[in-house]
């Protein structure tokens, strides 16, 4: 996902269930919640929107479309996309093409299911026109 993960080793019998099952599930829990966080190295805008967003599933779309570290534009794929159309250059060594394709379909598929928010609607259609307006100007 681009987020920090902790990674927590557990020691002794994990078979049987009992505390030690309870406890590898938490584990497991627990670094699934970490993976999905924003990190200091998040874009600002991807971190509003994040910290805007409700529904889970929004939040690690926007957490894959805003990558910690990511400075071109405003960190997001949308606009590594179109620096790429501009310059005829990838961004960080990768076509961003592939990337915004996927996103638009899985913020689809996430509106679709109609599980989100009126203002979580807003978000995902924002960030889907985002994405397909940089699209737009990809020519092959």
């Amino acid at each position: 996902m681009g987020m920090k993960a902790r990674s927590y080793h557990l020691v002794g019998n994990h078979s049987g269930g009992g505390e030690s099952s309870r406890l590898g599930r938490f584990v497991i829990e627990l670094q699934l919640f970490a993976s999905n966080k924003p990190d200091s190295k998040m874009p600002q805008k991807g971190f509003e929107l994040y910290n805007s967003a409700q529904n889970q599933s929004l939040k690690n779309q926007i957490a894959e479309l805003y990558r910690p570290g990511s400075t071109t534009g405003d960190g997001g794929t949308a606009d590594a996309l179109r620096h790429e159309i501009e310059t005829h250059s990838l961004v960080r060594g990768k076509s961003h093409y592939t990337k915004a394709k996927e996103r638009v379909a899985a913020l689809s598929k996430i509106l679709k299911n109609g599980n989100l928010s009126l203002s979580d609607q807003k978000i995902a259609k924002m960030l889907i026109d985002d994405l397909n307006n940089a699209l737009k100007g990809w020519k092959r």
